[in-house]
C-alpha cells in the first residue's frame, strides 16, 4: 500500500531548501554583507549628522553636568531618540556608554558610523 505522503515529499524538500537559503542569506556573512553595503551608502553629511546627534546625547557627561553616568545612560535609553537617517530609535544604556567611550578615544570622528573592514 502506497503512502499518501510520498507525493508531497519533493515539495517538502523544496520548501526546506528555500527556507534554508533565505535563512542563510539573512544570517551570517550574507546579512553582514548587506549591512556593509547600507553603511557604505551613507554620505559624509549623514555620517556627520549622526555623529553630532550622538555627541549631543553624551555632551552633558562631558560638560560635568551628570553625577552618575550609569543613571544618565538609563535615563537617555528610556526614551526614543530621533536619529538622522535611522529615524526614531531606542538605544540601550550600553550603546550610549559605547558612544561616550568612542568619543573619549577618538573624538567626534569616532562617533560617525564606521565602515567595516572587508575581509
Amino acid at each position: 500500500m502506497k503512502s499518501t505522503a510520498t507525493p508531497y515529499f519533493p515539495l517538502l524538500e523544496q520548501i526546506t531548501m528555500v527556507t534554508s537559503v533565505v535563512k542563510n542569506s539573512l544570517t551570517g556573512h550574507g546579512f553582514l554583507k548587506m549591512q556593509q553595503e547600507v553603511r557604505n551608502m551613507l554620505s559624509e553629511e549623514v555620517r556627520n549628522a549622526i555623529a553630532l546627534k550622538r555627541f549631543s546625547l553624551i555632551s552633558p557627561i562631558l560638560n560635568g553636568q551628570v553625577n552618575n553616568r550609569k543613571d544618565y545612560y538609563a535615563q537617555i535609553s528610556s526614551k526614543p531618540v530621533e536619529m538622522p537617517h535611522y529615524g526614531i530609535r531606542k538605544y540601550s544604556p550600553k550603546t550610549i556608554e559605547s558612544w561616550y567611550c568612542d568619543y573619549m578615544r577618538g573624538g567626534l570622528d569616532a562617533l560617525k558610523p564606521g565602515y567595516r573592514k572587508q575581509g
